[in-house]
């Protein structure tokens, strides 16, 4: 079996109209959107995946939330680690995807999945391995190495800077949202909803530090 496993079904009677060069064309370039080892391991999990499915009596394609749920739970429940977990969910939200079909945690009762994925690693014993935090003089050097005026250019330094001056971990700067944004009269200040894992349940409301990396958008 190959990582053509993946795309499940046949390609629509449209693609008759090409020729084979040109499907494979296309073929090659959307493989290219996974590295080959991303699509192997997602090979691997989906696989099992589809035999797990077979045995349970239930249909991986497409797959109810529900079984979705059942399924990693279990793996958690035999010691599976979080990461595993999710890279297996991926591998699932993938082969749907390449067959034209929403992923399961993404329809109607999928959020289901995000909650056995979020109760394990909760419930896993091992503690994260935690990481220093990066000092001013890293955030430049990383600053320095962003070269280019692309729009990821820019916004790889935007974050980079903006994370920095307000303080952020990489959790609560992907949990935000434009609506938390909001401009002071005299100097940017950004409010952000409360975390869970922060007590006192209440937001903090930041403002820029008199030395911050300025305008970060730009190469000079």
């Amino acid at each position: 079996m190959t990582d053509q496993a993946l795309a499940v079904p046949d390609g629509p009677r449209s693609l008759a109209a090409f020729t084979p060069e040109q499907v494979e064309a296309a073929r090659s370039y959307a493989d290219a959107s996974r590295a080959a080892s991303t699509r192997a391991k997602y090979l691997q999990h989906w696989t099992a995946f589809g035999l797990w499915c077979q045995e349970a009596g239930q249909r991986a394609l497409p797959a109810e939330p529900a079984v979705v749920a059942v399924h990693l739970s279990a793996l958690a429940a035999a010691g599976i680690a979080p990461q595993t977990l999710a890279l297996r969910m991926a591998a699932i939200g993938y082969a749907h995807r390449q067959a034209g079909e929403a992923p399961p945690h993404k329809v109607r009762g999928g959020t289901v999945i995000l909650d056995i994925l979020a109760g394990a690693r909760r419930s896993w014993g091992k503690p994260p391995a935690r990481k220093a935090a990066a000092d001013s003089d890293l955030i430049w050097s990383m600053l320095h190495e962003i070269k280019g005026d692309s729009l990821r250019d820019v916004r790889d330094r935007a974050l980079l800077s903006f994370g920095m001056v307000s303080c952020l971990r990489r959790s609560e700067i992907t949990a935000l949202d434009v609506a938390d944004l909001v401009r002071a009269p005299e100097e940017p200040a950004r409010h952000h909803p409360p975390l869970q894992d922060r007590p006192g349940g209440r937001g903090r409301h930041h403002r820029r530090p008199r030395r911050a990396p300025a305008q970060a958008g730009r190469t000079s």
